[in-house]
């Protein structure tokens, strides 16, 4: 090779070089406009934590309908707010919207032209479905429209997160419903609801941003306004939370042993009696319709009508209620009187005869998951432990 065309590959290597940098130094300077523009931090979609706002038609900051400005939005579930909303006028921030809203915001009204302000309006009508929804459990992506549209086709949820998820239509009526695929509407706003936490575990970070980039392109699409709840500050809480509930959960499992065979009559009429419901051939103890115990045959399966027992097992899942305790007491008390009524004995698990020593270790033990239950902020019998467990 020769030096002309040495020269020659060496001006094409600097040329090459010279546009993969100039590549770079766009796409960095691209990113850096998108996330000064669109990365705006307004109040969460349900709670006062942080949340992000972006909007659906302008990179452009200005005072208009189309412009995200850093104020705090009123909360998703005000309960004093009228039916209807008028987006022709200023919003005032409802005091009674969230306790945690700092109270200098009370008085402050957004511009009648803002997207906060047609936030505003949107999460003043009643949504009848809020003890569905968790501050803190679920993701929550909001969408609005400035006016009613028709949308035949709604974001593929399904197709980015296993989770459980419901959408929420807001019609132009102002009434507020599930989504069904068969029904048709004149959409004024969404609600995707998502679930960060069930029996399989977290949801991951991927599945969340691919979620909240087909929707930011639904809403782009549709010329609307998108706002998500701050989930990585309930995920990071909650991961030590789980990781607390799948080690160790709180069971109890005792065997009454009777001395003759009783007949299924008469233990059903003595279930009845205190209180038992039975339900698929089991008999359920229920305080505030949930099951505190169950008692059924010593294979945990169905006390059937026209046979005869000496041997009946109970069960407890005592995570699954708020008082612990309550419920191991309430279990004694109803065993103290069975044995009253039929000839019989407490085992434990192990069949071993359950006397004092070994009820005062259970309630030891008792004490000590309630204790360390509520050093991880978790609510036993709350929606995590069903979600979860």
């Amino acid at each position: 090779m020769n030096l002309v065309q040495l020269g020659i590959v060496v001006v094409i290597g600097v040329i090459i070089l010279l546009l993969i940098g100039h590549f770079w130094y766009q796409e960095a300077k691209f990113k850096k406009i998108v996330e000064s523009n669109f990365n705006h931090k307004v109040d969460d979609a349900i709670s006062a934590t942080q949340g992000l706002v972006m909007d659906g038609t302008s990179v452009t900051p200005h005072t208009s309908a189309k412009n995200v400005v850093e104020k705090d939005i009123i909360n998703l579930f005000a309960d004093k707010a009228p039916a209807k909303p008028n987006l022709d006028m200023p919003t005032s921030i409802n005091e009674n919207a969230s306790d945690t809203l700092d109270e200098s915001l009370a008085e402050d009204s957004y511009p009648d032209d803002s997207v906060e302000a047609l936030f505003a309006e949107i999460k003043q009508i009643p949504f009848p479905f809020a003890d569905e929804v968790s501050n803190s459990l679920d993701y929550v992506v909001n969408i609005v429209f400035e006016e009613p549209l028709k949308i035949k086709v709604l974001p593929d949820v399904a197709s980015y997160t296993q989770k459980h998820y419901r959408i929420f239509i807001l019609d132009s009526n102002n009434n507020w419903h599930i989504h069904e695929k068969t029904n048709k509407h004149n959409t004024l706003g969404l609600k995707v609801v998502v679930n960060l936490v069930d029996k399989n575990g977290i949801i991951n970070q991927a599945q969340i941003e691919n979620l909240y980039k087909e929707l930011f392109k639904f809403t782009m699409q549709h010329q609307g306004f998108i706002e998500q709840s701050d989930y990585q500050r309930s995920i990071v809480k909650t991961s030590d939370q789980v990781k607390f509930l799948s080690q160790e959960k709180l069971e109890l499992e005792l065997f009454i042993v009777l001395k003759n065979l009783v007949d299924y009559t008469s233990l059903a009429n003595f279930f009845a009696l205190n209180g038992f419901k039975k339900n698929d051939g089991r008999f359920h103890y229920l305080e505030d319709n949930y099951t505190q115990y169950v008692i059924t045959n010593e294979d945990n399966h169905d006390i059937a009508e026209g046979g005869s027992y000496n041997l009946l097992r109970i069960v407890a899942y005592l995570h699954f209620v708020p008082a612990p305790k309550l419920v191991v007491d309430n279990i004694f008390d109803f065993l103290e009187r069975f044995m009253e009524k039929f000839e019989s004995r407490v085992l434990t698990t192990n069949r071993a005869v359950f006397g004092e020593r070994e009820y005062n270790g259970l309630i030891r033990h008792v004490n000590s998951y309630v204790n360390n239950a509520k050093k991880h902020e978790i609510e036993l019998g709350g929606d995590l432990v069903r979600r979860l467990l």
